[in-house]
């Protein structure tokens, strides 16, 4: 296995992301008053559940705390799978629960993420 190296110019449009969503989560938790947290479901194969793990050292890395619950958390993660069609109907299956979530918190962040994207 070779380990493919990138040099800065390659890195800066990545730098760049990450200085705005820390921003932008810095702005929540102003506006808030309180630390924001973050929910993040797997569905899938083990490489989301890697991705997954990796997520979750960048928010804890930006000072953000896991919620578990889905509907309390000021940002949903739904890191998912397209070649596992169970992965697929089960996110479509909890949709509408973030679907109601979001109108009682308007503020509230659904990403989606994986090979579905």
């Amino acid at each position: 296995m070779s380990i493919v190296r990138l040099n800065e110019a390659e890195l800066q449009p990545q730098h760049k992301a990450v200085s705005e969503l820390r921003d932008l989560f810095f702005n929540m938790a102003a506006a808030k008053g309180r630390p924001i947290t973050y929910n993040l479901r797997t569905y899938g194969c083990q490489l989301n559940e890697a991705d997954s793990e990796k997520i979750h050292g960048m928010f804890a890395e930006m000072g953000i705390n896991c919620s578990p619950d889905g509907e309390d958390a000021d940002i949903v993660i739904l890191n998912t799978c397209a070649v596992r069609e169970n992965a697929e109907d089960r996110l479509f299956g909890n949709l509408g629960e973030f679907k109601i979530a979001k109108k009682k918190n308007r503020d509230m962040v659904i990403a989606l993420c994986g090979c579905m994207m």
